[in-house]
């Protein structure tokens, strides 16, 4: 079974060059790295190429996002298993590849991992990476509903099954509208915290009223393509007044204007999918079962 750690990247060397580092370690040979340099000011894979050999390297001109450079990503990697990490973490062992190997022969049903995330510098859980609203679980494997990205380990089939990740988005909910898609389907997302990536939580590159718009616009458009009605309005609602009182706060008012904006005229392209898109009575009821998120 071949992995392929996919690595999108931007301006953020010494970092990267740390996460490299990691993935070389492992004990576990029958795997590759697949880096998308997604738009850097200076060419990464020139940098990396210096630094190591057999690193299968892709440079974008311009920043295309998160989803559109993580395609790139898929495209090109010819493992069986496909690993995401953010170019700021690393792997803490070297055992992590041999580990997740053994998880995905172990249960053919599962067709997302998704690891625990731990602070580099408090030591401490990233509880908004715990897919699930009891946050105590940081510790317990659970199936769920969903998954985050920057931590995960995906089938090739999944993508092959269910499609790669909504490049409109940009960056943001990617993989809780993938998440939405694998419901419809046999294969299974399961929380396994006996692996964890460290997060150095790089925040170059980043625009802080990037956490405001991008979500929301995108939660607009995802919920009007998949969810029932009921459910797309209740989540309009709550979620509208969490990223309200947040933009009040952090003085980004006018960002979450506009992500109502975009999100309203995009909505076009969602209605014209949400024919072929929209969750069925099966897949609610998964849902359901998994205590997963529908109201909010």
């Amino acid at each position: 079974m071949k992995v392929s750690y996919i690595i999108l990247t931007c301006n953020r060397s010494d970092e990267l060059l740390e996460c490299i580092k990691s993935i070389k370690s492992q004990t576990y040979r029958n795997q590759e790295i697949v880096l998308i340099d997604n738009g850097s000011k200076e060419d990464q894979t020139k940098f990396i190429s210096t630094k190591f050999k057999r690193v299968k390297c892709v440079r974008l001109k311009t920043n295309t996002g998160v989803c559109a450079g993580r395609n790139v990503g898929i495209k090109h990697a010819s493992g069986d298993i496909l690993v995401f990490l953010d170019d700021d973490e690393i792997l803490p062992s070297k055992y992590v590849t041999k580990r997740i190997v053994d998880k995905f022969k172990s249960d053919s049903s599962i067709g997302v991992l998704t690891f625990k995330v731990v602070n580099f510098f408090d030591k401490k859980v990233e509880r908004r990476t715990i897919p699930s609203k009891n946050k105590e679980l940081a510790e317990s494997e659970f199936e769920t509903s969903y998954f985050l990205g920057g931590a995960n380990a995906t089938r090739k089939e999944v993508f092959n099954e269910c499609g790669l990740l909504a490049e409109r988005f940009f960056y943001s909910m990617e993989e809780s509208d993938l998440s939405y898609r694998i419901m419809k389907t046999n294969h299974r997302i399961v929380y396994y915290p006996k692996i964890k990536f460290i997060h150095k939580h790089s925040l170059k590159q980043r625009k802080a009223w990037q956490h405001i718009y991008y979500p929301f616009r995108n939660r607009i458009w995802m919920i009007t393509k998949y969810l029932p009605w009921r459910y797309a309005l209740s989540q309009l609602i709550i979620w509208g007044a969490y990223y309200f009182q947040l933009s009040l706060r952090q003085g980004f008012i006018r960002y979450y204007f506009k992500s109502i904006y975009d999100g309203f005229n995009g909505l076009n392209t969602s209605l014209r999918l949400r024919e072929e898109f929209r969750l069925d009575s099966v897949a609610i009821r998964k849902i359901k079962k998994l205590n997963g998120r529908l109201l909010y």
